[in-house]
């Protein structure tokens, strides 16, 4: 009876803890566990994102909200992840939509592995902290859920390669790229969106619930904002992007192709380069870049490109090279460079969309630094890029002005900052001293955002820090103490 009695008690205890982990993970304190696709497990499962980003609108419900926003052929929601800080109401867009082929495992996993890098980094890192704060990032991750599936159940044959993993349609067999629907008032054709397929609609009806109705492109305006980047996998055939000096992707600029219904003198193309040119990524260690393509295919073939500036903003293609014919990229491939240059890209995409094509003209701040902390004004130092050159400015394209805020967004405006010293003469790089004043700072977590410009109208993407307010303590001199000398060790085999 004893036996028992501790048996009982025993499998009581195992059985009570055994339930405390499934208790406790509706808090969902800890990250969700993930899966990866079998053969390709660089890229979680359409069922690993899904709870990541649940598990981003519990952990951070002031910055994120996890809607639906349509349901797919076959029924399955599709949802938009929405970061950004909720109490700055009227903020900028990037909309990222990626995942109309069922088969971009790359595209999709780049897209939440930005919505990471912002989230994690919101009290650290202050320039991903102003992004959070000043704009809205909307991420359709995954637009072809039905797509999706079945090429995760391609991927989950036994020694499935990338060739393997071919379809991209929806339950309809439908190429969505091909389903988006408007009609341009230079072009003749007329389509009708009513029959387009659900997935397409629920891009659509977003982009109108938070846009308005979609517009002439030809109303577009310099100082317009709001950026919208298709993250497709375009150019097929491409050679291995793992092989040195071989671009891994491109930027392309809708209206910029071979049967253009507008003259490719249109000011709004010209604003679309500049803009494709100021985000390009260009390695330093010779192995690839993003770099912008200025002619596509025609209308026909890719219409979704046509979509994006009917809404009046600024809009690229991103693409990712895909291993063969539109197939997913080898993890080998994918991991050795493709997430650090993808998400560079996209942090500077974020920040542009305040004023996309104004930034597409202006200097590009790389960095700031404190190097004084005397009050009432402390000094900062930045490194400032050459901006895109304009055709009627001269080569050297010197900096005009440059403006800072202090915790954007505030009541606070931007002020030009006109006593700073020019320190290095190089007409392609700038290192500018400037001074802030700072009575009114009170704790470390205050935000500085500098931008540099050519003249008022024209500033380049933002750059921030979080100011100290005290010196760091200089570090202590180190003194290496002196090697003793060695000992005679005695070794009784050593014949002395």
């Amino acid at each position: 009876m004893k036996f028992q009695r501790v048996f009982l008690f025993s499998l009581v205890f195992l059985l009570f803890f055994s339930f405390m982990p499934n208790m406790h993970s509706h808090a969902q304190s800890d990250p969700p566990s993930q899966t990866g696709i079998p053969n390709f497990s660089c890229y979680r499962d359409a069922h690993s994102m899904l709870a990541t980003m649940q598990f981003f609108a519990e952990t951070y419900p002031d910055l994120v909200t996890l809607k639906e926003i349509g349901r797919s052929v076959q029924d399955q929601p599709i949802y938009v992840l929405e970061i950004g800080k909720k109490t700055n109401i009227g903020k900028p867009h990037l909309f990222l939509l990626s995942g109309l082929h069922g088969n971009d495992f790359s595209q999709t996993e780049i897209s939440l592995r930005f919505a990471e890098k912002v989230l994690k980094a919101y009290g650290k890192d202050a320039d991903l902290r102003w992004i959070a704060d000043n704009v809205e990032l909307d991420l359709i991750m995954i637009a072809n859920p039905d797509g999706r599936a079945q090429a995760e159940r391609q991927a989950s044959a036994l020694f499935a390669e990338p060739s393997d993993i071919h379809f991209f349609q929806n339950a309809n067999n439908k190429d969505l790229e091909a389903d988006f629907c408007f009609n341009h008032p230079n072009l003749q054709e007329i389509c009708d969106a009513g029959t387009a397929e659900p997935e397409t609609q629920a891009v659509l009806g977003y982009l109108t619930q938070k846009l308005g109705n979609p517009s002439n492109p030809a109303t577009l305006a310099q100082a317009s904002q709001n950026l919208f980047i298709y993250f497709s996998s375009h150019h097929k055939n491409s050679v291995s992007p793992a092989l040195p000096g071989v671009p891994i992707g491109k930027i392309r600029i809708p209206w910029f192709y071979l049967n253009n219904p507008l003259p490719l003198a249109e000011e709004g193309l010209i604003w679309h380069g500049q803009l494709a040119e100021m985000l390009k990524v260009q390695s330093t260690d010779g192995k690839g870049s993003i770099a912008p393509m200025l002619q596509g295919d025609i209308k026909e073939k890719y219409p979704v490109d046509y979509i994006y500036q009917s809404y009046g903003m600024a809009a690229l293609d991103l693409s990712a090279y895909p291993a063969k014919d539109n197939r997913p990229m080898e993890c080998a491939i994918f991991e050795q460079n493709h997430p650090e240059y993808y998400l560079d890209l996209l942090v500077r995409a974020a920040k542009a969309a305040v004023n996309p094509f104004q930034a597409g003209y202006g200097q590009i701040v790389s960095s700031i630094s404190q190097i004084s902390w005397e009050a009432p004004a402390y000094k900062f130092q930045a490194i400032i890029l050459e901006g895109n050159q304009i055709m009627d400015m001269p080569v050297e394209n010197p900096i005009g002005l440059m403006r800072y805020w202090i915790d954007q967004p505030g009541p606070n405006q931007a002020v030009a900052i006109t006593e700073w010293k020019r320190i290095d003469e190089n007409p392609y790089t700038d290192k500018a001293e400037f001074s802030v004043p700072v009575e009114n700072l009170t704790t470390d977590q205050q935000l500085l955002t500098v931008q540099a410009c050519k003249k008022e109208d024209l500033c380049g993407i933002p750059f921030s820090i979080f100011i100290k307010l005290e010196k760091p303590p200089e570090p202590e001199a180190t003194v290496t103490p002196e090697s003793p000398p060695p000992k005679d060790i005695y070794l009784p085999w050593v014949v002395r």
